[in-house]
């Protein structure tokens, strides 16, 4: 790695990381002054803020970053071409692309970066925000209602119906297990605390050779060994706090269903796999403008229309998850549609 290699990734870097913890700072001191009769009335200890702030920032990352890289570049480049080092280089016989190139690197690093977020670390900061905000700051609700029934896709293909889900004993109530066409399962109560989930007062039921379904045996208590406990779980746990691999799994299980957790489940793996190239294009937008050598230098202008921008990208990524989770367009095209639009762009 050449000299100016190395300076133009050490003045990048340097100024991303100040930007990612100064934007997120000032959220937390607004954040704190905003909720402080909350917090100071609350048991919340001072780890205990920590980690809800830490999470927080692991919930924030995928806006965060995007927009320092934006900021950063248009920064950083201008500041070279303001010291005359851009004039420098390119006279020296370094192409445009090359100089670039540690941008680029950089860029595509955080992507990475972004997916691991989502793999490793979002999933249980996001649980460590609900548990925080529902045990310390009064917001505990022991009861989970679901307006519509949700439905448990099953490795064998099976599929369990339930209506709502109790957080303190972790029962499904009022649930349907559908093993076929022919032969069903009705509780009242499913258990998922222990292994194999336990279910009370069991009906079932097949259907007879006259092609009526009836209820063939109805007991107290039923051990359901069949049940994959892991999937059981992961049903209540909405679809955007799940890991890429889970999401990659139900939208597997999934596959052919039309539910409304399907949709979410669909909607979200999309969203999930293309926002990251978001830091790419908070890159790849600016730089070129950046690189223009005129006498006036629009830097201003430049803030505002790549900020406005990114900005408007984001809201329009967001609608399209919104459209797709509603079932209004496939999540392929609602999400797919802008990243071809902005990949015609440039």
């Amino acid at each position: 790695m050449s000299i100016w290699q190395r300076y133009f990734y050490k003045e990048y870097l340097f100024t991303i990381v100040f930007l990612l913890f100064s934007i997120y700072g000032l959220y937390v001191i607004v954040d704190i002054m905003a909720h402080l009769k909350v917090a100071t009335d609350s048991k919340s200890s001072l780890l205990i803020l920590i980690e809800y702030y830490f999470s927080t920032f692991s919930k924030r990352l995928d806006v965060l970053i995007p927009f320092s890289i934006l900021i950063a570049t248009i920064r950083t480049l201008y500041n070279f071409q303001a010291k005359g080092e851009l004039v420098a280089m390119l006279a020296s016989g370094i192409s445009r692309l090359e100089l670039l190139k540690p941008f680029l690197i950089v860029a595509a690093s955080l992507s990475l970066f972004l997916y691991a977020n989502y793999e490793w670390v979002l999933p249980s900061a996001l649980s460590n925000i609900a548990t925080i905000a529902e045990t310390r700051f009064g917001k505990e609700q022991d009861t989970f209602e679901i307006k519509k029934p949700q439905e448990v896709m099953l490795q064998d293909g099976s599929k369990l119906i339930y209506s709502s889900f109790k957080r303190s004993d972790k029962t499904f109530h009022d649930v349907f297990w559908i093993r076929s066409a022919d032969s069903i399962f009705h509780m009242k109560t499913l258990s998922c605390s222990g292994t194999p989930p336990c279910g009370k007062w069991v009906d079932e039921i097949n259907r007879n050779s006259n092609g009526l379904l009836e209820t063939t045996r109805s007991v107290e208590s039923y051990d359901f060994m069949r049940f994959d406990l892991h999937a059981l779980k992961n049903s209540i746990v909405a679809p955007q706090e799940l890991s890429l691999w889970e999401l990659v799994k139900q939208s597997w299980l999934y596959f052919d269903s039309s539910s409304p957790r399907a949709a979410e489940v669909k909607a979200y793996l999309v969203y999930k796999l293309t926002f990251p190239w978001m830091c790419l294009l908070a890159f790849i937008a600016p730089a070129p403008f950046c690189m223009r050598f005129t006498r006036m230098m629009p830097i201003l202008m430049t803030y505002l229309v790549a900020i406005a921008g990114l900005f408007c990208m984001s809201i329009v990524l967001q609608t399209a998850l919104s459209i797709a989770r509603h079932q209004l367009l496939a999540p392929y095209f609602a999400i797919g549609i802008p990243w071809l639009v902005a990949l015609y762009c440039f």
